[in-house]
């Protein structure tokens, strides 16, 4: 008997005083279970949806970085359209030199050999003139002479 008791002494210390009280603890167990089951579909979701954000948004860097690309062309070509417009070689023929500083340096050539060019023109009219002018000149005094000395 003493064995007997003795055993259910070592029950009572191990299933305590309230038999239910393993089968709530037991209960709680599983629902704090089923908690972090939900949790973690939960989580699960949340990376799946994070990782969709990622992969449209790689899809976005993608994109961008090609536009980038695109744009540093178009940059480099400009740059070296300009970079025609510094160019310093008078050695060219003018219809393919595109360097302003030589194209103003030659047309500062040319508007003086334009004005020297006028100035002769302006000049040989004058003297034309004059000439016309010492013509009829001569002719008058000619005229004049003549009658004076008839008269």
């Amino acid at each position: 008997m003493a064995l007997l008791n003795n055993m259910k002494s070592e029950i009572a210390e191990q299933i305590g005083l309230d038999p239910k009280e393993h089968e709530v603890r037991f209960k709680e167990q599983i629902e704090k279970y089923r908690d972090a089951i939900r949790k973690r579909q939960k989580a699960k979701t949340d990376l799946d949806v994070l990782e969709e954000t990622i992969a449209g948004g790689d899809n976005k860097l993608q994109e961008a970085k090609e536009k980038i690309e695109e744009l540093e062309v178009k940059k480099k070509n400009l740059t070296n359209d300009l970079n025609k417009f510094d160019d310093k070689d008078d050695t060219q023929a003018i219809e393919k030199t595109y360097g302003i500083a030589v194209l103003k340096l030659w047309l500062k050539d040319a508007k003086e050999k334009l004005a020297e060019i006028t100035e002769t023109v302006e000049i040989k009219e004058k003297t034309e003139i004059l000439n016309t002018i010492l013509k009829k000149a001569k002719i008058s005094s000619q005229i004049a002479i003549a009658e004076s000395i008839t008269k």
